[in-house]
């Protein structure tokens, strides 16, 4: 029992650390700044990555509408989980401690971890299909950057 408990707390810290890595890189690389391109959906306070890419015009406007769409339903499903994260703090704090209902909080909590990092993968991946081979090497050589310098891991 007690290995069971051990392992699906590991699980769902390593859900929880790739959620917050994939929503900390979408974020860097999603920034506004305000000499980019209105709405430009690759840009960050760090650098122009829409520039570094060299993405055409074609591509910034294939990008948006998917950007748009990812940024509501991630904005969603994140409210979704602070308030999930609320609950299991409220639920915590009681004075007579119900498991089964921390479980459960618990449990919806990766659930929606899991949705989250599944939508980041996927508009990544949509992302990717916009690019050339080479701004794909870049792209990709960004992010593997930006989780190396902000591995929650060796922290």
């Amino acid at each position: 029992m007690k290995n069971k408990l051990f392992l699906s707390l590991v699980a769902c810290s390593v859900a929880l650390n790739m959620g917050f890595i994939g929503v900390y890189g979408f974020n860097m690389l999603h920034g506004k700044e305000p000499v980019a391109p209105q709405n430009c959906p690759f840009t960050s306070k760090y650098t122009h990555l829409y520039t570094a890419l060299g993405l055409s015009r074609q591509q910034l406007e294939a990008i948006e509408p998917l950007a748009g769409e990812f940024h509501k339903q991630a904005e969603s499903i994140g409210k979704q989980i602070v308030k999930q994260r609320n609950s299991l703090v409220e639920a915590m704090a009681q004075e007579l401690v119900d498991k089964s209902v921390i479980d459960a909080i618990h449990r919806d909590i990766a659930e929606r971890q899991s949705v989250m990092q599944q939508l980041v993968v996927s508009h990544l991946l949509e992302m990717k299909d916009l690019m050339t081979p080479e701004q794909r090497v870049m792209f990709f050589s960004a992010m593997q950057r930006s989780f190396q310098a902000h591995n929650f891991m060796n922290h």
